[in-house]
């Protein structure tokens, strides 16, 4: 029998005589030659039981043997190429382009290694090479917008994210509302009413002026201000109540009021006794799609438990935007719980 040895080698643990973990015939071969064996002479694929890995048998030669011998090769990869390759397409997503030693100081990934990754994903188009003062320039591909839409036209958005508005009404013991933008209107997409006891609340498929309620206030918060202006020309503003807020201008004050605080209050606008607090879901992109809101009496939606409850509701707002694929970036305005501020200070 061949001695046991092990021996690391362009970070794989070469290893005869153990059970064998993961490997292309190439990481095979050359764990044949570091270990001074002649090339295999054959190699055979099959898959594990479990579906978990792809395992090589190997029938060898060792130098200096004179017969055959069948051995295994555990070929393990401590950093995952995987990752790596996730990890050069992220840090490439951030920038317009950057050189190979750029992409390794950036992600701590040895240069060789990411010059190897960066040919295979050109070589699947997920990057483009280009030339930048003579050196090699890397830049994100279309494949991945082109991936990216396919995802996005499969998504539903009252799917994605009901099981988070369950959760929100377990957490406040309110009614739980989805709203979307539909032109100069609110309309509701979902509604969660767990708990008998409470009344109130829009149903499903209403539609609603933008001053009466907290999903008009949140999409005036964080509309694009071109966006904005447009729905204000043409939105109707009526009264209902005497808390009602018809004026633009302070309506826009309110809206900004919103933006600072990451979350929007409606104090009895569209009935005495009935309070909303909201936020806002946004998409891949930053763009705020959709809003999240409790609703409630006055008695539980009280002004003590406002800054209390703005936070679950701002929390369950930024997970469903994660799950829509957002990701906050520096200097943005809404990135969770942390721009909820005192309704006592507002």
């Amino acid at each position: 029998m061949h001695k046991r040895r092990e021996r690391w080698r362009n970070g794989f643990c070469l290893t005869l005589g153990s059970p064998i973990l993961t490997g292309s015939g190439k990481d095979i071969t050359d764990a044949f030659q570091a270990q001074s064996f002649s090339a295999a002479l054959r190699v055979s694929k099959r898959v594990d039981p479990k579906g978990t890995f792809n395992t090589w048998s190997l029938v060898s030669k060792a130098k200096g043997c004179s017969r055959s011998q069948s051995e295994r090769i555990a070929v393990v990869k401590p950093d995952n190429q995987l990752s790596r390759g996730l990890s050069i397409i992220e840090c490439l997503s951030s920038f317009s382009s950057l050189t190979t030693d750029e992409l390794s100081a950036t992600t701590g990934i040895p240069r060789s290694s990411v010059y190897r990754i960066l040919g295979i994903l050109e070589s699947l188009n997920y990057v483009l090479k280009s030339k930048r003062e003579l050196e090699d320039v890397w830049s994100l591909d279309l494949k991945l917008l082109t991936l990216s839409s396919r995802i996005l036209s499969r998504v539903d958005l009252k799917t994605e994210i009901h099981d988070i508005l369950v959760k929100l009404a377990d957490d406040t013991m309110e009614i739980v509302q989805l709203a979307r933008l539909q032109k100069d209107k609110v309309l509701i997409v979902d509604n969660v009413r767990k708990h008998a006891n409470i009344v109130g609340g829009a149903r499903e498929g209403t539609s609603l002026c933008i001053n009466i309620c907290v999903a008009g206030f949140v999409f005036g918060a964080f509309l694009e201000p071109e966006e904005l202006e447009s729905v204000l020309k043409t939105a109707e503003l009526p009264k209902f109540t005497q808390y009602t807020i018809t004026d633009p201008g302070e309506l826009r004050r309110e809206f900004d009021r919103a933006r600072r605080k990451g979350y929007a209050i409606d104090d009895q606008y569209n009935a005495i006794g009935h309070r909303c607090i909201g936020a806002p879901v946004f998409d891949h992109t930053g763009k705020i799609i959709a809003e999240i809101n409790i609703s409630g009496h006055i008695s539980t939606i009280s002004d003590d438990r406002i800054e209390e409850l703005a936070v679950k509701v701002v929390h369950r707002a930024a997970e469903a935007s994660q799950r829509m694929g957002y990701r906050p970036q520096i200097g943005d305005t809404m990135t969770g719980t942390d721009n909820v501020e005192s309704h006592a200070g507002s």
